[in-house]
């Protein structure tokens, strides 16, 4: 599993099994290591669609993805849009008082 894996290093580090180390980070941040993960490269996704004209593969490979069908499945996910409508929002932002158009931040759900 890819989340045992990344954990395995940090784990080490500290002493820690990684199934002690993900249940800690989960009992001390509401969220599982897979969660934090995915909130980091939407993040990160995001960041990068604002402020560069990397193609959205460049962008998903940046993030940790071999494949950017898997970058798509996160913002539709999170945002409920493509990676490349986020994109033309958030560069051209529509009035703000049109509220159906607003783009919410989805950490805040």
């Amino acid at each position: 599993m890819l989340t045992q894996t990344i954990l395995r290093s940090p784990a080490e580090t500290f002493g820690y099994s990684t199934n002690y180390l993900g249940n800690l980070l989960t009992k001390e941040t509401g969220h599982s290591f897979k969660e934090i993960l995915l909130m980091r490269r939407l993040n990160i996704a995001c960041n990068l669609l604002q402020t560069t004209d990397y193609s959205i593969e460049e962008i998903s490979s940046l993030v940790g993805y071999e494949n950017h069908s898997s970058l798509f499945r996160l913002f539709k996910q999170q945002l409920g849009i493509k990676p490349q409508e986020y994109r033309d929002r958030i560069r051209y932002p529509v009035h703000l008082s049109d509220k159906k158009e607003f783009l919410p931040n989805p950490y805040f759900k």
